[in-house]
């Protein structure tokens, strides 16, 4: 089960990046037309992020153990980046806020 939840912990962080990714690209793409066919709308990918957030934490919750590993991957650290720093949606930062909180609050 451990290996399953990781595996999938791990496909939320990168459709986090991705969704981010995407973010960028439209930014981008409102500067050079023609590219902005290949990203997905702004609400979508603020839904994307919001629910990948909501499954860490609830692996984060149901698997104690998981948290000190999560929080060391790279890739936790470039979704807390965009999900903290980045995106301007109140909710998935108070989301990634609450994953945080309840990640670094677990006793080892």
């Amino acid at each position: 089960e451990a290996q399953h939840l990781w595996a999938l912990a791990q496909v939320l962080l990168f459709l986090i990046d991705r969704a981010g990714s995407d973010d960028s690209a439209e930014r981008q793409s409102s500067e050079s037309p023609g590219r902005g066919e290949r990203t997905i709308g702004s609400q979508m990918r603020r839904g994307i992020i919001l629910d990948a957030l909501k499954l860490l934490d609830a692996i984060a919750c149901a698997h104690p153990l998981m948290a000190a590993p999560l929080i060391g991957l790279e890739a936790m650290s470039l979704a807390m980046r965009e999900a903290l720093l980045v995106t301007p949606d109140a909710r998935t930062r108070r989301q990634a806020c609450i994953l945080l909180w309840g990640m670094c609050s677990v006793d080892p």
